[in-house]
């Protein structure tokens, strides 16, 4: 049974922009509803009230108060439905929108952390999309950038409650740390004994973590920021080779130069003449 419905119409339309298409809040109660992810676009699912089902393939959640998912595209083996044995109405609200870039935003967060969400019924952006609801006006007319303030708001939330629960558990703050002492002593040649022991763990125990966490090892991401920062001063500096080299922790402008050519594919001097900062 659906409650309250608003369509959304913008006043002009790009491709890539995400915008709202509608918003709607229903209630359920028969175990006769039983939605498969028919969705072209976007679509955000919240409970307000009882309890409802999400499967995926063969996993199945509950979604209680507080719980969302979210879909994107036309995805496989997806439905969401009201449970063979529930007692008490489901009450939700969705809203699905559209834009070439939120949806794809939309698939990276879901391909890295999943469909399923808990987020407090408090939440500003869950309080400010639950007031709209409560709006007279069926048909809302609103700009370009209204609309897309209230997508990303919706995928920033996502990406915020993820990376709150991810960085709470005790492995990425280890992480975080090792990151942190290899940023504060890229101008020495510390290695991955010396950066374990200042965590007070095993090489070992930081090698298997990092790499598990990061996709590299710790002797690689040092590198990595020792070559970053080596290109920063080649392109914003007028030092030399020997200069930038002991500023990177190397003994001397010969180690620097085969580390930063077999790293760059192309000398110092070579990257401060034709050379492009790295994005990361």
């Amino acid at each position: 049974m659906i409650i309250n419905r608003i369509t959304f119409h913008t006043n002009m339309s790009l491709a890539s922009f995400p915008v709202p298409v509608c918003l709607e809040r229903e209630t359920q109660y028969t175990p006769a509803y039983h939605n498969s992810s028919k969705i072209f676009n976007g679509l955000f699912v919240y409970t307000e009230k009882g309890r409802g089902c999400f499967k995926e393939h063969k996993r199945q959640w509950d979604l209680v108060p507080g719980t969302a998912y979210a879909c994107s595209g036309l995805e496989p083996g997806v439905s969401y439905f009201y449970p063979p044995e529930g007692k008490e109405p489901w009450t939700f609200w969705w809203l699905r929108f559209k834009g070439e870039y939120a949806e794809s935003m939309l698939k990276d967060l879901i391909n890295h952390y999943g469909h399923i969400y808990h987020i407090p019924l408090n939440h500003p952006v869950i309080r400010r999309l639950s007031e709209r609801l409560e709006s007279d006006d069926k048909d809302q007319f609103i700009t370009l950038q209204e609309g897309s303030s209230m997508v990303l708001g919706v995928i920033n939330m996502l990406a915020e409650v993820y990376s709150r629960k991810y960085y709470n558990r005790p492995q990425p703050q280890m992480i975080l740390k090792a990151k942190k002492l290899i940023l504060e002593h890229l101008d020495k040649n510390i290695s991955c004994q010396e950066l374990a022991a200042g965590l007070g763990i095993s090489r070992e125990h930081l090698s298997r973590q990092f790499k598990q966490e990061t996709g590299m090892s710790p002797v690689e991401f040092i590198i990595r920021c020792k070559m970053n920062e080596a290109c920063g001063m080649l392109k914003e500096s007028a030092m030399s080779c020997k200069e930038i080299a002991f500023k990177s922790g190397y003994d001397n402008a010969s180690n620097f130069i085969r580390a930063f050519s077999k790293y760059q594919k192309m000398t110092p001097m070579e990257f401060r003449k034709k050379g492009a900062l790295p994005r990361f």
